[in-house]
């Protein structure tokens, strides 16, 4: 077996033996590799990993998950009761047969230690419903968590979803 050299000090990169078998891109098994310090993931790659969670839960259309990553704070549109706001996301994020979002030209901006901005364009489509928009996420960092305090359509961008 060979291995890289690598600085001292500085482990070399592990890389799997390649195989024929695809494997799932997100696996729920705990890592294997040593627990990173709390302060090795850079707050923009938190914002960006809960956006990814939060996608993922809206897709699977597990609506409590999906709730969970709005701050208790949360900005509803057009100042309508919080209450209200998660029975019609409830209906919405329920309803569908399948959901499919695919998400592209992210940008996360990390304003300070409790406050950060993501824009992207989101391509939504489900068997009754389909738009392109680009969306801003307005996140607030409460106890060590980034939730999401304000969502807004910045504007359609457009252009049609691909098909």
């Amino acid at each position: 077996r060979t291995e890289s050299a690598a600085p001292a000090g500085v482990r070399a990169p592990v890389l799997a033996p390649r195989t024929e078998s695809i494997q799932p891109p997100i696996s729920t098994q705990p890592s294997r590799l040593p627990a990173a310090r709390p302060s090795a993931l850079s707050d923009e790659k938190l914002v960006v990993q809960t956006i990814q969670d939060w996608l993922r839960a809206w897709m699977k259309q597990d609506v409590e998950s999906y709730l969970g990553f709005y701050a208790k704070q949360f900005k509803t549109p057009d100042d309508e009761s919080r209450s209200k706001w998660e029975q019609t996301r409830r209906t919405r994020v329920s309803r569908p047969r399948k959901i499919e979002i695919r998400l592209s030209a992210l940008k996360v901006q990390i304003a300070d230690a409790e406050n950060a901005t993501a824009v992207f364009r989101q391509d939504y489509r489900s068997d009754s419903y389909r738009d392109s928009v680009i969306k801003e996420l307005t996140f607030i960092k409460q106890n060590g968590v980034w939730r999401i305090e304000q969502e807004r359509v910045v504007k359609a961008s457009g252009l049609p979803p691909d098909r």
